[in-house]
């Protein structure tokens, strides 16, 4: 668990970047916002690493 609490800003190129500490396990500090179109089927990205919402 200790390595893990070190990680600072890991990029995945397919996430938001996530971070770990001691206090925080949570790793997220931003979302991919997404809408089902039924039109199509598909969901679209609306806002790509959101953190204002």
């Amino acid at each position: 668990m200790a390595a893990a609490e070190k990680t600072r800003n890991l990029k995945t190129d397919v996430f938001p970047p996530i971070s770990f500490s001691p206090s925080d396990h949570f790793g997220g500090s931003a979302v991919h916002v997404l809408e089902a179109r039924c039109s199509d089927r598909r969901w679209h990205t609306i806002q790509a690493n959101a953190t204002d919402f």
